[in-house]
């Protein structure tokens, strides 16, 4: 229970996060001030280029695939325990 609840804040956290915009704001760019004004990947390449284009979609996947699969390995290795 107490994991289920630690993945749960986890994943919520790590998604909140605004990365593409913190990615971006590094390089002295805006990525809400272009394109559909939404921060993400798409602007993040349109405000700074490939490179920080590239880091924001990174950085974006990465938040969503770390959850998912420390939650998967929390479930292999409880199966395999038991």
């Amino acid at each position: 229970m107490l994991t289920n609840l630690l993945f749960i804040l986890l994943s919520f956290t790590l998604g909140a996060l605004p990365l593409s915009v913190w990615v971006t704001e590094l390089a002295g760019k805006d990525p809400r001030a272009v394109g559909d004004h939404n921060p993400g990947a798409t602007n993040a390449l349109k405000a700074g280029g490939k490179g920080l284009g590239l880091a924001a979609l990174l950085l974006d996947v990465s938040k969503a695939a770390a959850p998912v699969g420390l939650a998967g390995m929390a479930v292999y290795l409880a199966f395999f325990r038991a």
